[in-house]
């Protein structure tokens, strides 16, 4: 019995750790029981909008005017989008470190066709005291009226910045935002990816045959 508890032990910790050392990025729903959670169900036109200790501002200027809440596909009746597209990015601000986040991300592109028909991707900047941890391209990201399920663990940010462009270069200066956003949820517990337990039941697996062979063995 004490070696099924070590080795257990020895097992998560090898999973934590590795974890630890770099971003996981998240395309499916990966948060159980979330510590906070923004539906955007109050916000307004404002291009800055605070829920739950957050702060969401768009940081540039939006194709129209403000933000456009009126959800097309994401959670409860509003969404955050920026009226018309924009120039810029969404910028979420935390009160303190956190270490997951998930969120519904879709896009104000319109389904096209052809050839020239956009091919938007989520483009992700992290960030901690004001220092970028690491950027780059989350994936593809769904076309007008459908959204898709983001999120980051691994790492420890304050601030996340988020864009949807027609292209996969992460934060393009030339680059037109349609990011529409909704859902954000942090904190909780991770749901562990297949590759994970698939670790966890080789390694009780190994645990249970060292188990009876010291029984064998005694006996």
């Amino acid at each position: 019995m004490r070696v099924f508890s070590a080795a257990a032990v020895a097992l998560v910790a090898m999973v934590a750790a590795t974890d630890a050392q770099a971003l996981t990025i998240h395309r499916s729903p990966f948060l159980l029981n979330p510590d906070l959670q923004v539906g955007f169900e109050a916000a307004t036109a404002a291009t800055s909008h605070s829920e739950a200790g957050v702060s969401i501002t768009y940081v540039g200027t939006p194709h129209v005017d403000g933000i456009w809440t009126t959800s097309q596909a994401a959670e409860g009746k509003q969404s955050w989008y920026a009226n018309g597209g924009g120039f810029g990015y969404t910028r979420v601000q935390f009160q303190s470190a956190i270490r997951t986040l998930q969120f519904a991300a879709g896009s104000g592109w319109p389904p096209g066709g052809g050839a020239q028909s956009p091919n938007p991707h989520l483009q992700f900047r992290l960030l901690n005291d004001g220092a970028i941890l690491t950027e780059g391209v989350a994936g593809p990201v769904r076309h007008f009226g459908r959204f898709r399920v983001f999120g980051f663990s691994g790492l420890s940010f304050d601030e996340v910045h988020l864009q949807s462009l027609n292209g996969d270069t992460p934060f393009n200066p030339g680059g037109f935002d349609a990011l529409a956003l909704d859902a954000l949820a942090a904190g909780g517990s991770i749901i562990p990816e297949p590759a994970t337990w698939a670790m966890l039941i080789l390694g009780f697996g190994l645990v249970g045959a060292r188990a009876r062979q010291q029984r064998r063995a005694a006996a």
